[in-house]
C-alpha cells in the first residue's frame, strides 16, 4: 500500500542537484528581468529593444504571422517569470516540492527527454492552431506563458507514476496525485475554451504532451503495441498448416 505524502512541508523534501540549479537559474533570471524592465522604463524601449516594445517583450511568445515571432520564443517564454513577484514565488515553491521527486521517479535523462518532448509538442500544436486561425490573437499581442506548461506536465508525470500518493493541497487538504493531475488537465481545458490564446494553448498541450508521453512509456500505448504485435504474430501463424502423416503419426508443419 502506498502511503506517500507530498507537499506537506519542507521536511523530507528531496531537492536534487538539477532542481537546485533550475531554481537558482529561475530566481536569477527573474531578478535580471526586473532590472531590465526598470532600465527599459528609464532608458526607453528602443535602447534595449529587439522586439516591438523592448527586450523582455522579444522573449514572450508572439503569433507567427505578427512579424515579431522568433524561433527562440517557445523556450524563452517559459523562462520569463511573473508577472508579479508573488506569482513567480508560488511557481518556484511548486517546483521546490515537485521537481526533485519527479526527477527521481523518472531518472534524470528520461525526465529531461520527457520535458523536451512536452515543450516541443506544446509549441508545435499551438502554432498549428495559430496557423489555422483558431486562436485569439487580436491586436497581435505577445502571450505570457511562464512555467504553466512545465508545471502541469510535472503534475501529470507524478500523478500517473504515483496515482495513490497524497498531495497536501494548500499544505492542508490531502488529495490523491492522480486526481490533481486530472483536475489540472480539466482546468487547462476550461481556460483554453474560455480564452483560446497562445498562452492557454501552450498550457493545455503541455498537459496533453505529458500524458501522451507517459502513456507511450508505461501505459496505454504500450498495451496497444503489444496487442498489435500479438495480432501480427497470429496472422503470420495462420500461414502455416498442421498436417497429419508419417509413420509415427507425427505432425508436420508446412
Amino acid at each position: 500500500m502506498q502511503n506517500n505524502r507530498f507537499g506537506g512541508g519542507a521536511s523530507g523534501v528531496q531537492v536534487t542537484p538539477l532542481a537546485r540549479k533550475v531554481l537558482i537559474s529561475l530566481v536569477s533570471l527573474y531578478v535580471a528581468q526586473l532590472v531590465l524592465l526598470r532600465a527599459q522604463g528609464i532608458m526607453g524601449a528602443p535602447s534595449l529593444g529587439t522586439g516591438p516594445r523592448g527586450f523582455i517583450e522579444a522573449l514572450y511568445l508572439w503569433p507567427v504571422g505578427s512579424g515579431h515571432w522568433r524561433p527562440w520564443q517557445p523556450v524563452t517564454s517559459l523562462l520569463v517569470n511573473g508577472p508579479t513577484p508573488l506569482a513567480a514565488f508560488f511557481d518556484w515553491l511548486f517546483l521546490f516540492f515537485i521537481l526533485g521527486p519527479v526527477e527521481m521517479l523518472m531518472g534524470t535523462r528520461r525526465f529531461l527527454r520527457g520535458m523536451a518532448t512536452v515543450v516541443f509538442f506544446a509549441a508545435g500544436m499551438t502554432f498549428v492552431l495559430d496557423g489555422l486561425g483558431l486562436l485569439d490573437v487580436a491586436g497581435l499581442e505577445a502571450a505570457y506563458v511562464g512555467l504553466n506548461p512545465v508545471l502541469v506536465a510535472l503534475l501529470v508525470f507524478f500523478g500517473l507514476a504515483m496515482p495513490h500518493a497524497q498531495i497536501m493541497l494548500f499544505f492542508v487538504l490531502p488529495v490523491k496525485a492522480s486526481a490533481v493531475a486530472w483536475v489540472s488537465g480539466l482546468l487547462s481545458l476550461l481556460f483554453f475554451l474560455y480564452t483560446p490564446t497562445l498562452g492557454t494553448a501552450m498550457a493545455l498541450f503541455g498537459w496533453a504532451g505529458a500524458y501522451l508521453w507517459s502513456q507511450g512509456k508505461t501505459g496505454t500505448l504500450d498495451r496497444w503495441k503489444l496487442k498489435w504485435k500479438k495480432a501480427k504474430l497470429e496472422k503470420e501463424l495462420e500461414r502455416f498448416q498442421v498436417l497429419d502423416g508419417g509413420k509415427d503419426d507425427d505432425d508436420w508443419v508446412h
